[in-house]
């Protein structure tokens, strides 16, 4: 599987991050922290100092990459992954700028500009997950992308049509965050994606063992007399 197009998105999105960090360097106070975390209500939560801070962003874009560029190389159905290529980079990127976004916020937070993180942090996410459920559905049983249960790992059937029903719900959630983000305080729309997400989580598995169960094909482990 080709990993050419992500690595040369990390390239250029770790060099952005870093060049705005080296940007906001000497506009900031050497021994200030920095937000880097917020919680439900948008208050700061969690803080850097300003060299972890500053570094987090393009260093995570780096370790994450490596981690991504790893796992094609280990992943015992490499041609399934192959074959699931368009959804894994989808992840790899989509993850890079969800980070980079992130990034942004912490700077431009850090420089007093008035944002809403919320509202920000949370429509990115939520079209991540449009995205990504719109490339679910086409991906092919491996150990490192998708909805990973005992069931859809021993039968194709499984992993095809829980794959199906996992992006359908995907989309539903990113739609529903950003519908939820329009209309209530960014607030609702953290409680509408993770109840989504978590009702997501639990359908996938409930409806993986019982597409399983009706799939004639499906590994049991049981030897044939």
């Amino acid at each position: 599987m080709s990993i050419r197009i992500p690595l040369i998105v990390t390239v250029i999105l770790a060099g952005a991050m870093l060049g705005l960090s080296l940007w906001a360097w000497p506009l900031l106070p050497a021994h200030t922290p920095i937000v880097t975390h917020w919680d439900f209500n948008g208050r700061p939560n969690g803080y850097m100092g300003k060299t972890m801070a500053l570094l987090f962003g393009p260093v995570g874009a780096i370790l994450l990459s490596s981690l991504f560029a790893l796992f094609p190389r280990i992943e015992p159905r490499k041609i399934n992954l192959a074959s699931s290529a368009k959804f894994y980079r989808a992840v790899w990127i989509g993850s890079l700028c969800v980070l980079m976004v992130a990034h942004g916020v912490i700077v431009a937070t850090a420089l007093h500009h008035a944002l809403n993180v919320g509202g920000v942090l949370m429509s990115t996410v939520a079209g991540l997950f449009i995205v990504l459920g719109n490339y679910l559905g086409k991906t092919r049983s491996n150990f490192f992308a998708g909805v990973r249960t005992p069931w859809t790992l021993s039968s194709e059937y499984s992993w095809e049509h829980t794959h199906r029903l996992a992006g359908r719900l995907f989309m539903a959630t990113g739609a529903a965050t950003i519908a939820a983000l329009i209309v209530y305080p960014s607030k609702i729309a953290i409680f509408v994606l993770l109840a989504m997400t978590t009702l997501t989580a639990v359908v996938a598995i409930v409806m993986s063992y019982i597409y399983w169960s009706r799939d004639p094909a499906r590994y049991t482990g049981r030897l044939v007399q």
